[in-house]
């Protein structure tokens, strides 16, 4: 093996073995533990949406205690979840569900729709430190709502089954499927705190620079200079828990979910950029998020923005705030990452603030937010039909993809960062490294904003606009390679729209009013 190519390989493996930053939840639960009967508990229906006992925004240590029995004044429904992605009620209503990553899952019963995070608990291991442990087969406390935004409630769900040769179905307690998710990785050479020595960037730089056939190049970036591995795996914002290697155990299903969905053929351009479509740029200039794992948000936030300003025609409308939602919300974890379609889902159940009211800061938190102290304008907007491309989680590929952005807009995309990625210069990035497909889920680490598709010397690629400042890649933007789904670039893109908001605000202002 060359010199380099063994230095490369080095270098990424070191990064591996200490990317275990906190962020977003630790829970981890699969489509295949999802699907069945479901029994849900729901709160007696109000007209004021509740926080359900969690915090703005989320935090792991601080989730409601979880009581899976009626509360007073509730009911009771049970709810089938198919394979096929189908929901249906005991009471005859039916919908569409999805797993919302390996968090916890969503779905609608007619104008009704659902969501709660899967159960996670914090236990001891046998060292005698602390570990998370996912239970499956229930949820934490979840949300409920109707479509018209009229009523609002809270609720828990525990996994029932059906007793063999019974005319009824029954609850019962299942054999739970535990993920004991751990708090470090075996030792490196490189310490996560330390900081990493200027040779480390200069020579790995170097060898990258070197191979041969390849299609982009790297360079240091001073910016990088001083920083432990810590604060490097923080930029990539939705940071797990869980390795590859993770990723091949424990499930024994074929590998038949992802990517089986094609799509219609419908022709679509050679290329596409809303950085210049049909003469107009809809996007906002590049952004730096800084030491916030905020990608998410930054992502999710800068696709509802594009989408709005595409909709109206009108490139110079105000962008929406990242900061509003991403400290404010409950469905993510603030500068310790989360995920674009529940930044989308919570801009739907409490609306939009433009960039004035709340601008982007790492510190910026939830009672900072004063509403009398800022214009939200002559028209109020919120977010619509968050969604993933295709439909549910799995349902996205190559041509939903171009079909969402060449129809609505840009989307979100996440992947699994390589290391190689942080020295990106320009070209077509290609990750060196497989990530295993395991049925049903593909971990991602990084979200970003897809703006289009290319084609550079027969290499196919996705546009794609990063948050890491104008001064990385090609001033911010990068391509990266199309077709393939590496780094599981192709298995979780998100969208949603942007309407006027019917309350014209009230949401906003009830959140503001009742923290």
């Amino acid at each position: 093996m060359a010199a380099h190519q063994r230095l490369v390989q080095l270098v990424a493996a070191a990064f591996f073995w200490t990317r275990h930053v906190h962020a977003d939840i630790p829970v981890h639960c699969l489509k295949h533990e999802v699907v069945g009967e479901w029994e849900l508990f729901l709160s007696a229906p109000g007209k004021e949406r509740a926080h359900c006992g969690h915090k703005t925004p989320d935090r792991e240590e601080a989730q409601p205690p979880v009581v899976l029995t009626t509360p007073r004044g509730g009911s009771s429904i049970k709810v089938t979840l198919h394979d096929n992605n189908h929901a249906k009620a005991s009471t005859g209503g039916q919908g569409i569900w999805t797993k919302v990553y390996d968090e916890g899952f969503a779905f609608n019963l007619g104008k009704m729709s659902y969501f709660a995070f899967s159960r996670f608990d914090k236990v001891a291991s046998l060292t005698g430190k602390s570990d998370w442990q996912s239970t499956c087969t229930e949820t934490i406390q979840g949300w409920y709502s109707d479509e018209d935004r009229t009523t609002y409630g809270c609720y828990t769900a525990r996994k029932v089954v059906v007793a063999k040769n019974a005319t009824v179905l029954v609850a019962a307690k299942v054999n739970d499927h535990h993920h004991n998710i751990p708090t470090k990785h075996s030792p490196s050479s490189y310490t996560k705190n330390v900081p990493l020595p200027d040779s480390y960037h200069k020579n790995a730089v170097l060898a990258l620079n070197q191979r041969q056939g390849a299609t982009w190049t790297a360079k240091v970036y001073p910016r990088w200079l001083g920083k432990s591995m810590r604060e490097l795996a923080l930029l990539q914002g939705i940071e797990r828990r869980w390795t590859r290697s993770d990723a091949r155990k424990g499930v024994h299903q074929p590998s038949v979910y992802l990517q089986n969905l094609r799509g219609n053929s419908t022709a679509m351009p050679a290329d596409l950029d809303w950085r210049s479509k049909d003469g107009l740029n809809f996007l906002e200039p590049v952004m730096d998020q800084g030491s916030c794992g905020s990608c998410y948000a930054v992502a999710g936030m800068r696709m509802l923005t594009a989408r709005h300003r595409i909709s109206q025609k009108d490139p110079t409308m105000e962008p929406f705030s990242v900061s509003y939602p991403m400290a404010c919300s409950e469905y993510n974890q603030g500068c310790k990452g989360g995920y674009g379609i529940l930044i989308a889902k919570w801009s739907m159940d409490v609306g939009l603030v433009p960039e004035s009211c709340a601008p982007y800061t790492a510190d910026f938190t939830c009672d900072q937010f004063a509403l009398d102290k800022c214009s939200m304008g002559a028209k109020k907007w919120r977010a619509a039909n968050p969604r993933y491309v295709g439909g549910f989680y799995g349902a996205t590929n190559e041509e939903t993809m171009k079909k969402e952005l060449f129809t609505y807009g840009p989307v979100t995309a996440g992947f699994a960062v390589s290391q190689d990625f942080m020295w990106y210069e320009k070209g077509v990035y290609s990750s060196g490294h497989d990530i295993p497909q395991n049925g049903d889920w593909f971990k991602v680490d990084h979200g970003v904003l897809m703006i289009g598709w290319g084609e550079e010397s027969g290499v196919k690629y996705w546009s794609l606009q990063n948050s890491w400042g104008p001064t990385w890649g090609e001033e911010g933007y990068f391509r990266f390679k199309r077709g393939e789904n590496l780094g599981g670039m192709e298995s979780i893109c998100e969208a949603a729209d942007v309407v006027e908001d019917e309350k014209q605000g009230a949401m906003v202002a009830s959140f503001v009013a009742n923290p």
